[in-house]
């Protein structure tokens, strides 16, 4: 089967065992910390808003299977990275395919002018019989929050990127074209040979 290149766009991923699926917290790597977000953002001009309560935020535990996946660049990456940190992967195979544009994917909790899209949330508790709903941050700053990650479409991500290069000269920063990669996506990843413009 082949695939029109208009629909599609590619992700791009640094490592020599390919688009290997793994726990987000895998016992045998790197803790990540930075929870997901379970909204979808469909709004590139908000910023700043806070979420109803807790439950949208998701904090994977070790090994859960159900947050396996990926980190990977849509479409374009700051070479840069790899000096700084990215340098764990200096030198390990980059390997490019292709993903639908019409996918919702996990991408970093910041918009187009470096401003987190949702910075605090709803925290209820009850003190002597009454309820209280302090705001409260979703990871200890406003600058870690931009790290969370939420949903988006990624012809939205694709958009965003070209608007933060509109909207600053500086090199593209990680957070604004890495993308997280669950399983079902992974498996819905096309080769390139099977792309074409027609």
């Amino acid at each position: 089967m082949f695939y029109r290149s208009k629909h599609f766009a590619p992700v791009i991923r640094f490592a020599n065992e390919g688009f290997l699926s793994k726990p987000y917290n895998a016992s045998n790597a790197f803790h990540h910390v930075l929870p997901f977000l379970n909204i979808e953002v469909t709004d590139l001009q908000t910023s700043h808003q806070i979420l109803e309560n807790d439950t949208y935020i998701i904090k994977p535990k070790i090994d859960d299977k159900h947050s396996s996946g990926c980190f990977a660049f849509l479409k374009e990456y700051n070479p840069n990275l790899f000096n700084g940190p990215m340098q764990f992967r200096k030198g390990h195979k980059r390997n490019i395919k292709y993903i639908n544009k019409k996918e919702l994917v996990w991408v970093r909790n910041v918009n187009y002018k470096d401003e987190p899209f949702f910075s605090k949330y709803y925290k209820t508790f009850i003190h002597e019989g009454k309820v209280y709903n302090p705001q409260e941050y979703i990871y200890t700053t406003r600058q870690f929050n931009k790290l969370c990650w939420v949903k988006m479409s990624l012809h939205l991500a694709l958009e965003r990127t070209q608007l933060y290069k509109e909207h600053f000269s500086s090199d593209l920063p990680e957070r604004i074209t890495e993308i997280y990669l669950m399983d079902e996506q992974i498996n819905k990843l096309v080769k390139p040979y099977r792309v074409f413009n027609f």
